[in-house]
């Protein structure tokens, strides 16, 4: 399996979830961390199977990888890492960082984890999460307004070990605009072929999940290259939702 050399970069992020399909709203949670946190990198890392999406049906991972390599081309700064596919199973972000702490040395400093505000609901239930959080340092990117985040950080409290709390909560990053893009949304719209929100999806990527039929459902496939968009979780608001990691 190989591994991106951005992993070893001195402040790297790993971003995971499903990525069905990679939009907007990813890309400008990944860029907000890069700005806000002084990294270096982010990874991208699609899920191979979400603990909370058991039974959900989702694009082929070959291609679910091949969009976030679409979107991503021409950013030096990103990268995608195709571990948890290659690895195959249920995914649990744990598992994934600490392959990348043994790829990194222990002398490395600890990687960033990304998260998305919207993956904040039903964090204490993700896979060993106090261990997780002990081993990164996490950030969040809002993905709702300020006081919809205030109310996922007051139930968390409630939620996790103290120390685990403060270490996420202490990674919130303070940005002011928010993407409203949806995975959801946009499946249900490249299903009917609608032609809204057409900035939410790269244009390679709207592209590709065409030319595959990736999310066409009872035989309604989408026009052409330019139709794609829909308005983000599966109620989730990016749809990178996964395990332990609801992303």
């Amino acid at each position: 399996m190989s591994a991106p050399d951005l992993l070893r970069a001195p402040r790297v992020a790993l971003y995971g979830g499903t990525f069905d399909p990679v939009h907007a709203g990813h890309l400008f949670v990944a860029r907000t961390a890069l700005a806000g946190a002084r990294l270096d990198g982010v990874v991208f890392v699609p899920a191979a199977r979400s603990p909370h999406k058991a039974g959900v049906e989702q694009a082929p991972d070959a291609d679910r990888l091949a969009m976030v390599r679409l979107a991503i081309a021409g950013d030096a700064r990103l990268d995608a890492w195709a571990y948890e596919l290659e690895r195959g199973g249920v995914s649990y972000t744990l598992d994934t960082v600490q392959r990348l702490i043994e790829l990194r040395g222990a002398d490395a400093e600890p990687p960033h984890l990304l998260i998305g505000s919207d993956q904040l609901a039903g964090l204490e239930r993700w896979h060993r999460v106090d261990e997780l959080v002990a081993a990164v340092q996490p950030l969040v990117v809002r993905r709702a307004s300020r006081a919809e985040v205030d109310a996922a950080f007051e139930r968390l409290a409630n939620a996790l070990a103290p120390a685990t709390f403060a270490r996420v909560h202490a990674g919130l990053l303070d940005a002011d605009a928010i993407h409203p893009a949806s995975a959801t949304e946009l499946r249900a719209a490249l299903a009917r072929g609608a032609t809204t929100h057409d900035d939410w999806l790269p244009a390679a990527v709207r592209r590709y999940a065409t030319e595959h039929g990736l999310y066409a459902r009872d035989g309604v496939a989408p026009d052409d290259g330019s139709r794609d968009g829909g308005a983000q979780d599966d109620g989730s608001r990016d749809d990178a939702a996964r395990d332990d990691r609801p992303r």
